[in-house]
């Protein structure tokens, strides 16, 4: 069963949160340390990195470019600057990172077979980043239509398909404003399920193979899609309900673009129609929401939910023993 998480975890992660939060560049939005959870951090984009290979880093930056051994990617390839993000990637001063897409590896296309057995020092670890897609624009509006319009809504949206777009976008983004980010939690959760998979799983992978390495979970704003991954791996360790909403709820004060699937929802001709403020924010009751969402449909956040998108015991048991082990990394203390 998953232990607690205790006082003195939570006030050193806390620790650092802040130190890494307050000397965060505008380069990389929204950089902390995720409560509960040793070595691992959530943020917003990173692809602004690419502009700053020769500044002064900040916490974050030289976390990134120095020692992070696994950056889950949890954006759509429409929200990435691919040209920056590969220029990032590729000169990164702690070496340069394998690319992944939807399943990991722990042998990189490029690795050679010498690498095997070798340790799991900055100069020839593996360095990797995968790229998942738990809110496709395209499995969004699939899951508004068949679980969030009415009887009656669906009879319109069906005639909309056929004769008017834009009067298809007005009913579309009517029922996003109702259904607001506990909505869009719920659609991340449902539709995204083999991506929450993936991610834990290679999570797991990596962990297992690099005790201790740094684990960087990474959306548009960092507060979404990275928020529900790190509140599955807090809940896996027993990190209390108080704690993972109040580590969303930090996510607060940095108000970001929206992601793909929101900006799919409104094109231009309807971008006033949207309650940004909703979709910007990550008020504690959004996750409250979702937890208790999770659990009247599932029993419990782990093993229910985790259960059903296929982390079953095995693997549960695994990332927690991986999570639990991970030695505290030196080099924080000089970055």
């Amino acid at each position: 069963m998953p232990t607690p998480a205790t006082t003195s975890t939570a006030a050193a992660t806390a620790a650092t949160t802040t130190q890494a939060s307050n000397e965060s560049s505008n380069c990389i939005r929204n950089f902390r340390a995720a409560v509960g959870l040793r070595n691992v951090y959530r943020c917003a984009k990173t692809d602004g990195l690419a502009d700053r290979l020769n500044a002064d880093w900040s916490v974050g930056e030289r976390i990134l470019l120095l020692q992070a051994g696994l950056i889950l990617d949890l954006r759509s390839d429409a929200e990435r600057d691919e040209i920056k993000s590969v220029q990032w990637m590729a000169q990164a001063a702690g070496g340069s990172f394998a690319v992944y897409r939807d399943n990991y590896s722990l042998r990189p296309q490029h690795e050679q077979d010498k690498q095997d057995n070798s340790s799991s020092s900055s100069t020839n670890r593996q360095r990797a980043v995968l790229r998942l897609d738990p809110l496709s624009p395209t499995q969004f509006m699939a899951y508004l239509d068949d679980h969030w319009l009415t009887p009656a809504q669906k009879l319109q949206a069906a005639m909309f398909k056929i004769v008017s777009g834009e009067q298809l976008h007005s009913l579309r983004i009517q029922v996003l404003n109702g259904k607001g980010l506990g909505g869009l939690n719920e659609a991340i959760l449902e539709t995204g399920k083999r991506d929450l998979f993936a991610a834990l799983q290679a999570m797991t992978l990596h962990l297992e193979k690099h005790p201790g390495d740094t684990v960087v979970i990474q959306c548009v704003q960092g507060k979404d899609r990275t928020g529900l991954l790190v509140m599955l791996c807090q809940s896996l360790l027993g990190v209390a309900d108080e704690e993972i909403v109040a580590d969303y709820h930090r996510s607060e004060a940095t108000l970001l673009e929206g992601s793909a699937a929101v900006k799919t929802a409104v094109s231009k001709r309807q971008a006033g129609k949207i309650d940004k403020l909703i979709f910007g924010g990550a008020p504690k009751e959004v996750m409250e929401t979702t937890l208790a969402w999770i659990r009247s449909k599932y029993g419990t956040v782990s093993p229910g939910y985790l259960d059903a998108i296929g982390f079953d015991d095995s693997w549960r048991n695994r990332l927690l023993t991986a999570l639990q082990n991970s030695p505290s990394n030196d080099r924080k203390s000089r970055l």
